[in-house]
């Protein structure tokens, strides 16, 4: 790698997870330019990354192309069903080729070099982006869907540059819970923790998990619904008490209806899905991690 692509002062993968961050060992003898991906529902957040070193050399988020579909995960159901599948998946490409195109430019990058992608989105995002349908998927995950935790070959092009490599999309545990919340918990090292924390991936489609190295127990949190009845069908999924979770760590803003008794251990973490992606991206050790935290998984649909 050129010497003029580093920068001593470049931020590493974790470093800007609010000082909760765990440095995954690199993969020996790699090379090359990454790129790792949030595809949230409202923002798309791309990162491009030295393999080599680490280091995070341009970052840039833009407006979901989808949005014009809908702000919300059923209007863009409904867009599929009236036919707009395939727009709807072309716009996700052309807005990653683009982003992609424009990280390589600003770093100085030849677009040809950034041979390897991960993304992570909630279930129906990934499966928009791999143009599968959700409602045709079953759940728990399987057929279709297996495109989800594989590497798979790509080629982007867009009118300046050309590149081919392979892109990972994160492994989804149901169709209600998707590979950002478990990128995010790979960013909070959930498997490590003694006690039960709590995990809120809170925005336009919210998450919620709720786990330690014993076991994790996850669900979506349907619109115009209580964060604080989710946290109690949760806590009662897992057998404890409010009093027993430990840190709860909130990714996005702040719910005002958290349980008055956890309000003390709140801490906001920014976006942990785009940093557990990253790791993922960069290390081995960290894809093996997230495919633990997957198997450690029970997803719930409280009734609420």
């Amino acid at each position: 790698m050129q010497e003029s692509h580093k920068s001593k002062c470049a931020p590493r993968a974790g470093e800007e997870l609010c000082g909760i961050q765990r440095f995954w060992p690199l993969d020996d003898g790699a090379w090359g330019y990454g790129v790792a991906c949030d595809m949230g529902t409202g923002t798309i957040s791309c990162r491009l990354y030295s393999i080599e070193s680490d280091e995070m050399l341009g970052e840039l988020s833009r407006e979901n192309p989808l949005v014009r579909y809908g702000e919300t995960i059923a209007e863009r159901i409904e867009a599929i069903r009236e036919g707009h599948l395939d727009a709807m998946t072309d716009s996700l490409e052309d807005a990653l080729v683009s982003m992609t195109s424009d990280l390589a430019d600003k770093a100085g990058v030849a677009m040809s070099d950034v041979t390897c992608m991960v993304i992570c989105g909630n279930t129906a995002m990934e499966c928009i982006m791999s143009r599968i349908n959700p409602e045709d998927v079953a759940d728990p995950l399987g057929g279709s869907s297996a495109i989800f935790g594989c590497d798979v070959d790509y080629i982007a092009a867009n009118t300046k540059a050309i590149t081919a490599g392979e892109a990972y999309l994160a492994p989804c545990p149901s169709l209600q819970v998707g590979g950002d919340i478990v990128c995010g918990l790979v960013a909070i090292d959930i498997l490590h923790a003694s006690e039960p924390v709590l995990f809120i991936d809170f925005g336009a489609y919210t998450e919620i998990a709720l786990g330690n190295s014993r076991g994790i127990t996850a669900c979506s949190m349907g619109e115009n619904k209580n964060v604080r009845d989710y946290i109690i069908a949760l806590a009662e999924a897992r057998g404890i008490e409010l009093d027993d979770i430990g840190p709860v760590l909130v990714a996005g803003d702040i719910p005002d209806d958290i349980p008055q008794q956890l309000h003390a251990r709140m801490r906001s973490v920014g976006n942990a899905a785009i940093e557990g992606v990253s790791a993922v991206l960069l290390s081995g050790e960290a894809e093996e991690e997230l495919c633990k935290i997957v198997d450690a998984f029970e997803c719930i649909e409280p009734k609420l």
